[in-house]
């Protein structure tokens, strides 16, 4: 089957990394091309063709196997964030900015702003993320969470892959 341009070599190579623990090692050839890579698919044992669900489905696997490894269980926030998703990545950012100073003039309080504002669907949970380990989030939201310069109860800001974030770090443990 033929991968189209969005979905990268290194995404293909983990899903067929995961899906190849199930078969023999001459299972699969990737052929890579500036716009599409081509998965054969040599092994009798595989029935069928692999689907883009499949892969997605595999490579979300390997994602949430590489960040489990990461994560420091020692060390844990307790966090609250609004997600603002714009079509680029100033425009998200003005916006949170927009959102965070109706919080500091007292307008509306964090919970009712990621309720109003926030793309993420913890907006119906004003924000609440829970408690989680050092290394479970992104890289720069993980740094804005658990930079020791951040006060609890304060406003911190990310910018990440997903849009610009304001969070809110209500506790954290394990941190000297």
């Amino acid at each position: 089957f033929v991968v189209p341009h969005p979905m990268s070599m290194f995404r293909v190579r983990l899903a067929l990394c995961m899906a190849a623990l199930a078969a023999p090692a001459d299972a699969f050839h990737v052929g890579m091309a500036s716009t599409r890579a081509t998965v054969y698919v040599r092994s009798p044992v595989i029935s069928a063709q692999p689907s883009m669900n499949l892969i997605t489905d595999m490579f979300d696997e390997v994602k949430k196997a590489m960040r489990t490894a990461k994560e420091d269980p020692t060390i844990s926030a307790t966090a609250s964030h609004i997600l603002i998703t714009e079509k680029t990545g100033a425009l998200s950012k003005a916006r949170a900015m927009e959102v965070l100073a109706k919080i500091e003039n007292g307008e509306m309080t964090f919970e009712d702003a990621a309720a109003k504002y926030s793309t993420c669907d913890t907006k119906v949970k004003g924000g609440a993320l829970g408690t989680f380990p050092k290394g479970r989030m992104v890289t720069p939201f993980d740094k804005a969470v658990f930079n020791a310069d951040t006060s609890l109860g304060s406003i911190t800001q990310a910018a990440t892959v997903y849009g610009y974030h304001l969070i809110r770090v209500d506790e954290r443990t394990g941190m000297e």
